[in-house]
C-alpha cells in the first residue's frame, strides 16, 4: 500500500469512528433515566464497534509502517502497548501515555462484550466509556496528527540533528527522515555527531525524499 492510499485508509477508518460517535450521542438523547434492555445493548455494541475500529487503524500502521503485526493469542494488548511505545529508527508513539490508558478500559469492555450474553450486559459497567466516546475520538485524532502536524505548521525550514557517538543515538537521523516522510515534506537535514569528550566530529547532510 502506498503512502496515499495508507493515508485514505485512515480517514475512512475515522469517518466510520465519528459516525458510531454520532450514533452514541443519539442513543444517549434518547435515554430519560435508565436505558432499557434495546439501549443497553445498542449502546454496547457500538463501544465493541469503536474499539474494533480503532484497532483497525492500529493494525494499518502496525504493518504498513512497523512491519511488526502481533499474531499471538494476546496480540490485542499487545498492539495497544506497541501503539504507545516508539519504534527504534522509524516512529515516535502513536498514542500517548493518557490515551493507551483511556483505550485499556474500552479493550477491556471489547473482551466483556465478546465474552457474555447480552441479556448480561449492564449499562453501569459501560456507561462512563459512553459518555466518553466523543472526547476520546477527539484525543485520537489529535494524537494521529500531531506528529506530522510538527512539520505542516510550523514553517521549518531545515532541521539539523545532533547525536553522540554512543549506540542509542545512531536511530535519531532515521527516525526524523522516516517523520519527513511520513509528513511528505521535504526539508534539507544536517547530522551532526559528537564524541564523548564533546568535540565535533562530523557535520553533514543526509539525503530524504517527499513522498506526496
Amino acid at each position: 500500500m502506498d503512502k496515499e492510499s495508507f493515508k485514505k485508509d485512515i480517514d475512512i477508518q475515522l469517518q466510520n469512528l465519528e459516525r458510531l460517535v454520532k450514533e452514541m450521542n443519539e442513543l444517549i438523547d434518547r435515554i430519560d433515566k435508565e436505558p432499557g434492555f434495546t439501549e443497553t445493548r445498542a449502546g454496547a455494541s457500538i463501544i465493541h464497534d469503536f474499539y474494533s475500529g480503532v484497532e483497525k487503524i492500529f493494525k494499518r500502521i502496525a504493518v504498513h509502517i512497523d512491519k511488526n503485526l502481533p499474531t499471538d493469542e494476546d496480540w490485542h494488548s499487545r498492539l495497544l502497548l506497541q501503539m504507545s511505545v516508539s519504534v527504534k529508527g522509524i516512529r515516535c508513539p502513536v498514542i500517548s501515555e493518557s490515551l493507551f490508558r483511556e483505550f485499556k478500559e474500552y479493550l477491556r469492555f471489547r473482551h466483556l462484550f465478546r465474552n457474555i450474553y447480552g441479556f448480561e450486559l449492564k449499562w453501569k459497567r459501560f456507561k462512563s466509556l459512553a459518555f466518553s466516546l466523543s472526547d476520546i475520538l477527539a484525543e485520537f485524532k489529535k494524537n494521529l496528527k500531531k506528529f506530522i502536524n510538527i512539520f505542516k505548521n510550523n514553517k521549518i525550514r531545515s532541521i539539523k540533528v545532533v547525536d553522540m557517538e554512543v549506540p542509542c543515538c545512531s536511530s535519531l537521523p532515521g527516525i526524523v527522515k522516516k517523520a519527513l516522510e511520513h509528513a511528505g515534506v521535504a526539508l534539507p537535514v544536517t547530522e551532526v555527531t559528537i564524541s564523548t569528550a564533546g568535540e565535533i566530529l562530523s557535520g553533514r547532510p543526509f539525503p530524504t525524499r517527499c513522498c506526496s
